[in-house]
């Protein structure tokens, strides 16, 4: 049950920050308007001409950046949306990847709370200022006393209650844009917003991405293109996580890919033979690829970190995913339309996961039919 008011505090604070990049039209005509006392209604007034030197789209992105991690962490799943949104937006969703507010943590203490151990027993240093801010967690560097560089992620203070707020006036919103914007209605936002709310329960367990990370090390034990990091058990908890660090870059940085002695689109073609053994073998795949989470080592082997959101598969979903690239392959419209239709009894609206790798796999085989 969300707290009535933790929910009215979020209005308020989203409300100024709607207003001022002139969407405030979002609150006029949904049903979150009710929620607001009589002084907040009245600081509704178009503000537009104080930011009228920015595009609606960074106006949009500037606007996610003060709403606070929630909609941040919305923002960077909508980035790899192509399927569903406008270049222009996709370009300024992906600036969001970094841009996440410090919070101050007493890192040690928090430490000793949570596990229960003196840290000066297990680490020989561990720095107090985050190495990244993300939306969930902060991320601290480490030295164990053996030597090994770590990194601990410590999620936030007091988030589940924020994040619970948050979710329903993003559905509330969604249904309102749903209403009185056939294009929203069409991109089924408000489908759009509960698979982000499974997502981002999934990841508030730090638990569970342990387990993940365990999981997605033992399916590519034997495949030396990829390293997986290793965890710490003994040092984590569900809301601490201590795990290796990495030394690397993030995948699109061509110049480090090329100085490397690697090729930009040999690393992209692993990438894919990577995410299709994911997707295919496994059924079991990291959710929240933007380049933020995906680096590479110096060997040239890739890592994919942040395993809190993780995508599922069912033997019969790999099935029919395999049909469609064999069918586009041979470019057989008619087997990949049967296909569709000999299953009809399979509920995949629900599972927006699939629907999303379908379209990516069929556009990216497509291509190489077409050479292009």
């Amino acid at each position: 049950m969300v707290d009535f008011s933790q929910k009215t505090k979020r209005v308020m604070k989203l409300s100024g920050v709607i207003a001022k990049y002139g969407f405030d039209e979002l609150f006029k005509r949904g049903d979150l308007e009710k929620y607001l006392p009589g002084n907040i209604k009245r600081k509704y007034s178009d503000k537009i001409d104080e930011i009228n030197a920015c595009t609606f789209y960074e106006r949009i992105r500037m606007a996610i950046e003060e709403m606070g991690p929630v909609y941040v962490k919305f923002g960077q799943m909508l980035s790899n949306r192509k399927d569903i949104l406008p270049e222009e937006l996709i370009v300024q969703l992906q600036k969001l990847q970094d841009n996440v507010e410090v919070e101050k943590v007493d890192v040690r203490e928090k430490m000793n709370l949570e596990l229960g151990i003196e840290v000066d027993d297990y680490f020989s240093e561990i720095e107090e200022e985050p190495m990244a801010s993300a939306s969930i967690g902060q991320v601290f560097r480490g030295k164990l006393k053996n030597g090994e560089k770590v990194v601990v992620k410590i999620q936030r203070e007091n988030i589940k209650p924020v994040i619970e707020a948050d979710l329903e006036i993003m559905k509330n919103l969604a249904k309102t844009l749903e209403n009185y914007y056939e294009e929203m209605k069409k991109m089924n936002i408000g489908d759009v917003v509960e698979s982000f709310e499974k997502m981002l329960n999934e990841e508030l367990s730090l638990s569970n991405e342990l387990r993940n990370i365990e999981r997605f090390a033992n399916n590519f034990k034997r495949d030396e293109r990829i390293h997986v990091p290793i965890v710490y058990k003994h040092l984590s908890n569900n809301h601490i996580l201590t795990m290796e660090m990495i030394e690397g870059f993030k995948i699109t940085d061509k110049e480090k890919i090329v100085e490397i002695g690697k090729k930009p689109e040999e690393i992209a073609r692993t990438g894919l033979d990577l995410y299709l053994v994911q997707f295919l073998k496994h059924g079991f795949f990291h959710a929240d690829p933007h380049p933020g989470n995906i680096f590479i080592k110096e060997n040239g082997q890739i890592v994919f970190i942040d395993f809190g959101a993780m995508g599922r598969l069912y033997p019969n979903e790999r099935e029919l995913l395999i049909n469609l690239i064999i069918y586009s392959l041979k470019k057989d419209v008619k087997k990949i339309f049967y296909e569709f239709l000999k299953r009809n009894n399979f509920k995949y609206e629900k599972n927006h996961n699939f629907i999303y790798i379908t379209g990516s796999i069929y556009r990216i085989v497509w291509k190489k039919s077409k050479g292009r």
